[in-house]
């Protein structure tokens, strides 16, 4: 299987395959069955672009491989440097998982460093000024047709203009997000599972595409993993904290908005707009925790992140 000779390639024994990989193996002990049967069906899609797919089968083109596919890294040209055969795309798959485990276990480091700063009440005193509590007499509402809003410059006005930035022509999408999910009894307004927060980028990223897929390159070049290994680190090490309760006006809720804040930007669970739905998050939990709106700054928000 595999082999020089070899043209094609059923999704079945493709399986049976990569199940045979100690690197598979590794990656699929540390993440669950259920979501290395997603890595399977990923690389599956992912390599087959190299390929031509015939009669549900992987065969080799006699034309170069396509170019990079718009879901995330392509290996084709690597392929296409060792020989274009099944051998070397195997290969190529070996170090995408191996590769893959390497990033994970990286960011799951990070992510536990970015907790137990949350826990330490460290994140709050990386904003520009301390953290207050919105007054309750401040907001001030303003009609607009049957809906009434609360005016600019007040927590909420200046959430949204956080969380929106430059998609302008997708507000509506964003402050039917705030208006929806922010609580106001001091529970977590993403829930304790990934239901809200994946109805979030469904309803602020519209197109984004099904995946971002394995790469081959070093840690170094492309340090977060695919979007299959993010949404587990989302699942794993960020959702659902903190554990216990927080009461509506705690200032530690300044301190795991910053963790959520940073922790999707360092997972990278979507296949796009992760920094847009990691400023939505912060801002909805700003607004559930009964805080006075500030923005972490750019060079915070990069220090967060670990994005190299």
């Amino acid at each position: 299987m595999f082999g020089q000779s070899e043209q094609g390639i059923t999704r079945q024994a493709f399986d049976q395959l990569v199940r045979e990989m100690p690197e598979y193996s590794r990656l699929e002990a540390k993440v669950g069955a259920g979501v290395g049967a997603e890595y399977r069906g990923m690389c599956w899609d992912q390599v087959g672009h190299a390929c031509d797919v015939v009669r549900g089968q992987w065969c080799l083109s006699l034309r170069n491989p396509l170019p990079a596919k718009p879901s995330g890294p392509s290996f084709a040209p690597e392929v296409k440097a060792r020989g274009n055969d099944f051998a070397n795309i195997k290969q190529t798959v070996i170090v995408m998982f191996d590769r893959e485990k390497g990033r994970i276990e990286q960011r799951e480091k990070e992510l536990k460093a970015l907790r137990e700063q949350a826990q330490s009440a460290a994140l709050r005193r990386k904003l520009d000024k301390p953290v207050e509590v919105e007054p309750i007499k401040s907001p001030q509402w303003e009609q607009v047709g049957h809906r009434r809003f609360v005016k600019a410059g007040t927590s909420r006005g200046e959430a949204l203009k956080y969380a929106v930035e430059k998609d302008v022509q997708h507000k509506p999408a964003y402050e039917k997000v705030l208006d929806t999910y922010a609580t106001k009894d001091g529970s977590l307004p993403l829930g304790r599972d990934a239901t809200i927060v994946f109805k979030i980028y469904q309803e602020i990223v519209k197109e984004g595409p099904h995946y971002r897929g394995m790469s081959t390159m070093t840690l170094s070049d492309v340090p977060y993993p695919s979007s299959v290994g993010g949404s587990w680190l989302l699942k794993t090490w960020i959702l659902g904290r903190p554990s216990g309760s927080l009461p509506r006006g705690d200032l530690a809720w300044a301190d795991w908005a910053m963790f959520h804040f940073g922790g999707i930007m360092n997972a990278q669970p979507f296949p796009d707009g992760n920094k847009r739905i990691a400023r939505t998050v912060y801002a909805l939990m700003i607004l559930s925790g009964g805080m006075k709106f500030q923005a972490p700054s750019d060079k915070v928000g990069a220090e967060l992140a670990h994005m190299r």
